[in-house]
């Protein structure tokens, strides 16, 4: 499988819900860290986490298109 294969069926299995479920968890994984360990760089997951979170939202939220 080429490389170009790989990444589009990764693209495909990596959908919007389950990229908001890795986003909540990220968040939830820096949350903690961040209280178990402030003086690590907990910031990076909990920045991704939010990243993808909000990349997963639809683009318009109730409103009309």
């Amino acid at each position: 499988m080429r490389l170009r294969e790989r990444l589009r069926a990764f693209q495909v299995w990596f959908n919007p819900n389950r990229r908001r479920r890795a986003g909540v968890a990220l968040i939830a994984l820096g949350v903690v860290g961040m209280f178990l360990n402030p003086e690590s760089r907990w910031t990076l997951v909990l920045g991704t986490g939010i990243y993808w979170f909000f990349t997963a939202l639809p683009p318009v939220l109730g409103g009309k298109r």
